[in-house]
């Protein structure tokens, strides 16, 4: 066989796989980092205010940007963590539940960014069942 065909097979064989790489990369969906925060929210209806105070992930390039955002985007929070009526750290999870909620950016009245899961944050007695169980 020809010295030229052979470089060329081998050039050929390259480039495919190099460009097989780039394929993958472009349509393998990169995971979104999040931060955990403290979230208060301020939702006004016509007739009613709702007041949430909540545990969540956020994107971090939503908190990156705060400040730019449109008061009218909505952004995701989620595994949301509160406060039930019996002072018990719960979670916003359950069998109709998925734990994750949108609201608008103009609801924001604070947030605080937590290193970890804010579940570590507070004694075993002031957790629910719920989130007891994502300490083992």
């Amino acid at each position: 066989m020809n010295i030229r065909k052979i470089y060329f097979i081998i050039f050929s064989i390259i480039l495919f796989l190099s460009s097989c790489g780039e394929l993958i990369k472009r349509t393998t969906p990169t995971k979104k980092e999040t931060s955990w925060v403290y979230i208060e929210l301020e939702t006004i209806m016509k007739k009613d205010t709702t007041l949430s105070y909540l545990y969540g992930k956020i994107n971090k390039s939503i908190l990156d940007n705060l400040e730019t955002k449109n008061i009218n985007d909505i952004f995701k929070v989620s595994e949301i963590r509160y406060f039930n009526d019996n002072d018990k750290f719960q979670l916003y999870k359950d069998d109709d539940e998925s734990g994750t909620l949108f609201f608008s950016v103009q609801s924001i009245k604070k947030i605080s960014v937590y290193e970890r899961d804010p579940i570590y944050s507070f004694d075993k007695e002031d957790l629910h069942l719920s989130t007891l169980e994502l300490l083992k």
